[in-house]
């Protein structure tokens, strides 16, 4: 949901209010993207969906990766959050390449292993296809195989932001209102504020 789009911004108000997040990436060599098919004209402040669903997970796992969620976390992440990444190439996979500030307090969770969920289902079938050659019979064992080692890795919630995106791992982002920024309008307004202050690297 769109609650304002602007197109001139003091990069100083940005920082402030963005603060905790860019703490919390400092130190990072990549910037956070999301990809969209909504994308601003400059920029803009959204509020964030609760109750997000799965664009191509299937939905019984996405339900029991939340149900884990939010026994292990307390937070319904894959429904409750958005996802970004350092990859630019993977966010153009969803739409426009945007970078995404959370405003204020805001929670993140993400794991080594995870690349893209997707992905690694994907992976999972692939290794069943010799054995399990039935369709069918296939699918549910990708499915029980993903839900059970999503819960058996290792999630970073609330911490080690910049190696997840300098390793550009699909994160998760909790919070209620965010900037989205688009690619020249960051560079030409934000980027020059945002390395004198060292919150992003030159080389972002």
């Amino acid at each position: 949901m769109l609650l304002r789009e602007l197109h001139l911004k003091d990069p100083k108000e940005v920082i402030e209010e963005c603060k905790p997040f860019l703490e919390a990436i400092k130190g990072a060599n990549e910037l956070p993207w999301h990809g969209t098919h909504d994308y601003p004209t400059d920029y803009a402040v959204r509020t964030l969906n609760q109750d997000r669903r799965p664009r191509d997970t299937p939905n019984e796992l996405d339900i029991a990766i939340n149900d884990f969620f939010e026994q292990k976390f307390g937070w319904r992440a894959r429904q409750q959050g958005i996802f970004i990444t350092g990859n630019y190439r993977d966010a153009m996979a969803y739409g426009e390449p945007c970078i995404l500030f959370p405003i204020g307090e805001f929670r993140s969770i993400w794991c080594p292993e995870v690349h893209d969920l997707m992905h690694t289902m994907d992976a999972i079938d692939y290794d069943l296809r010799k054995d399990v050659p039935d369709r069918v019979e296939r699918r549910r064992k990708v499915l029980a195989n993903t839900e059970g080692n999503i819960k058996a890795m290792d999630w970073y919630y609330n911490k080690e932001l910049p190696k997840g995106l300098d390793m550009r791992l699909e994160i998760i982002i909790g919070c209620k209102t965010f900037f989205l920024f688009r690619q020249g309008f960051f560079n030409e307004v934000l980027r020059p504020s945002l390395i004198k202050a060292g919150y992003i690297s030159r080389y972002s």
